[in-house]
């Protein structure tokens, strides 16, 4: 089943008790609201059950007993939730691709602690994934969510600011991931955490550029509810 498609600059339509029911706008919150729950909940698992410890990327919580299954199953989750979100044809193209990325990383684990990654290597695999995912993300908040006319919508400059906003931040977030390890020395960038801490703010970036696009952030006011 798709989601009914709103008319584009129009409202996004609801029923009698203001539920979504598999709508555009709750496929973008979902998603949102996941990509801002994983880190955090993936941390606060690790740190309570054994082995208790601060990984160096979110990745890492793979190998923790049940921390690993919900960062696999939160990536399966937002990977199918990116597949269903069959909206403009070019939008397909890219949220289809960021999906499969997605998987792609909760199938392909990094490497365990204490080895190498080796260039052909699941590892590597799972690291490819993970930077097209969050690329894509990117181009999705800098160059899709932007679009749109803003008449009558007195919020969207503000929300396209903010998706601007995201993108840059997820391209920053990968560039600081990627030239981390060359600038701060590889044992320095392990005891920082600087992967993880990236990562974290790349999925808050793409989270929160979700949900405003969601309109759970920064909605536009229906024209019933404004005030004359």
């Amino acid at each position: 089943m798709k989601p009914h498609q709103p008319a584009v600059g129009s409202q996004i339509a609801t029923d009698g008790d203001n539920t979504y029911v598999l709508s555009y706008a709750g496929l973008r919150r979902a998603v949102g609201y996941f990509g801002l729950a994983l880190p955090v909940v993936v941390l606060a698992v690790g740190i309570a059950l054994p082995p208790h410890q601060f990984l160096s990327s979110i990745s890492a919580y793979y190998y923790v007993p049940f921390a690993g299954s919900i960062f696999v199953g939160a990536l399966w989750v937002i990977g199918m939730f990116l597949w269903f979100y069959d909206y403009r044809q070019a939008d397909n193209y890219l949220t289809s691709a960021a999906g499969t990325f997605a998987i792609g990383v909760a199938v392909f684990p990094t490497a365990p602690r204490d080895i190498p990654r080796t260039f052909f290597s699941i590892a590597t695999i799972h690291l490819v994934c993970a930077s097209l995912f969050f690329a894509i993300l990117a181009v999705i908040s800098l160059f899709f969510f932007t679009r749109g006319d803003v008449t009558g919508r007195p919020r969207k400059k503000t929300r396209n600011r903010i998706y601007v906003a995201s993108g840059l931040i997820i391209v920053l977030a990968l560039i600081v991931a990627g030239l981390g390890p060359f600038v701060l020395g590889r044992e320095l960038y392990s005891q920082l955490h600087t992967l993880f801490f990236c990562e974290t703010v790349a999925c808050w970036a793409f989270g929160i550029s979700w949900l405003v696009k969601g309109e759970a952030l920064f909605g536009d006011i229906p024209r019933s509810q404004q005030a004359d």
